[in-house]
């Protein structure tokens, strides 16, 4: 396939991803909105409910947590946040709530807030499925510590239940690890959970095309994954880093840098990005310009506030 065209179909087939940690839009939230427009009265009225018993029992804890986790779904973040933030000042003792607080500063977009809240909650239960969850959803995200990310998700996915969100972000990272055989079990686990047309089935296919070399493959599956449900806010950065690794594996430098410039002149907070970057320099042996890059992955590490989850970068 000729290099213009090659770009052309791989980026401009992708659209929409991380703005203030997009990266995780996917979980906890309805599918499409004809899911959410029907069981919106049902949850507005467990609000209600909620709401009536803090009225006469302000320092309910369980009330708080029934109102925070409907407003997570009824997209009341910063309403969600400030009840989570009450039940844990009300019981600080509480792994659970300390996991779901920090969940909840990562769907805000705070990650050092996010970062605090799970290192809390870990140290009260080292296993919490949600606080490891967060915490490897920070590393994937913000960092370049993958293998710190994959073996919190992992965690994650063996303390909690079959969740698909879980399964598919750990997916996410095995491919980020060029893992072929995890990424493939996940990808078989995700078959299981998933109905076939589930648009997480598509991305995982096309990460998997992509480690394996197979780039065509790759790019239409990420098409379809483009143009399927639910929406992933991660498949318009991810479907191209993806190619850009595998062809920065085969050699192909010249190719894998300009779809990384491309993709950050869109995205230019993206770690992942300016990571591979900095390995397609190191392999084309421009060394200045990896410096360049691992560089400014340090200055967005400190940025986003969670530098000590993981270094974000390392100089050649």
């Amino acid at each position: 396939m000729p290099r213009v065209l090659f770009l052309r179909t791989t980026v401009l087939s992708l659209s929409a991803l991380i703005a203030a940690a997009g990266v995780f839009a996917q979980e906890h939230e309805p599918s499409h909105s004809e899911r959410f427009s029907r069981s919106a009265p049902r949850l507005e009225d467990v609000e209600r409910t909620a709401t009536a018993t803090l009225a006469g029992v302000p320092d309910d804890v369980e009330a708080l947590l029934s109102r925070a986790r409907v407003r997570i779904r009824l997209g009341k973040l910063a309403d969600a946040l400030a009840d989570f933030e009450r039940a844990s000042a009300l019981a600080p003792a509480r792994a659970d709530i300390r996991a779901q607080l920090a969940l909840a500063h990562l769907r805000m977009g705070s990650f050092a807030e996010a970062k605090f809240a799970a290192d809390a909650a870990l140290a009260l239960d080292p296993e919490n499925p949600a606080a490891n969850y967060t915490l490897g959803l920070l590393l994937l995200a913000a960092t370049t510590d993958v293998e710190g990310a994959a073996q919190r998700l992992a965690l994650a996915a063996a303390r909690g239940p079959a969740a698909p969100e879980v399964r598919f972000d750990l997916l996410r990272a095995h491919a980020r690890r060029g893992d072929r055989v995890r990424t493939a079990v996940e990808l078989r686990v995700l078959r299981v959970l998933l109905p076939p047309d589930d648009a997480r089935i598509a991305h995982g296919e096309g990460l998997l095309a992509a480690i394996e070399g197979n780039l065509d493959a790759a790019v239409a599956k990420f098409r379809v994954a483009a143009q399927g449900k639910p929406a992933l806010a991660a498949s318009a950065i991810e479907g191209p880093l993806a190619v850009a690794r595998a062809l920065t594996q085969q050699g192909k430098t010249d190719q894998a840098i300009a779809l990384l410039q491309q993709a950050l002149t869109r995205f230019p907070e993206s770690i992942e990005a300016h990571h591979g970057l900095a390995l397609a320099f190191e392999k084309a042996g421009q060394a200045a310009a990896a410096r360049a890059e691992y560089a400014a992955i340090e200055a967005l590490g400190r940025k986003l506030g969670v530098v000590s989850a993981g270094a974000p970068g390392k100089k050649p």
